[in-house]
């Protein structure tokens, strides 16, 4: 795909003598750029969650969980972020207790999920926990 030549910046009419263009610019225009570190620890998560309350946070730690094969955990954390009805929280609570041999709970988690709201990537987990090829 060509985008063609990169746009430039907008001229400013700032007149205030300062031929330095980044201190120039407007308040509004300025981008501030936030990292993190992506491998934090559990225990950074955690506390992270227990101060914010937020999704992204409890559903990090069910998917670590998860990979990690600690289902237990993987349960615990889906169902803290289940309070929210996230999709993704259901998908590893169910997976979770698949794995776990509980099919049947699995099963009505999923289904009760989705007579709320239908969504197409529980339709397809529910067949394949159905037919076991999970």
């Amino acid at each position: 795909i060509d985008f063609g030549r990169a746009p430039l910046p907008p001229k400013s009419n700032f007149s205030g003598g300062s031929t330095n263009t980044a201190s120039s610019a407007p308040l509004s225009s300025r981008i501030e750029i936030k990292t993190s570190n992506l491998s934090e620890d559990k225990q950074s998560l955690e506390s992270k969650f227990y101060a914010t309350n937020k999704i992204e946070y409890s559903l990090s730690l069910a998917e670590e969980a998860y990979n990690k094969k600690d289902y237990d955990n993987a349960i615990k954390w889906a169902l803290t972020s289940n309070e929210l009805d996230n999709v993704a929280s259901w998908i590893i609570f169910a997976k979770a207790n698949y794995k776990k041999g509980r099919k049947e709970d699995a099963l009505y988690a999923l289904e009760t999920f989705n007579a709320k709201a239908k969504n197409s990537e529980i339709s397809n987990l529910i067949s394949k926990i159905r037919s076991d090829k999970l």
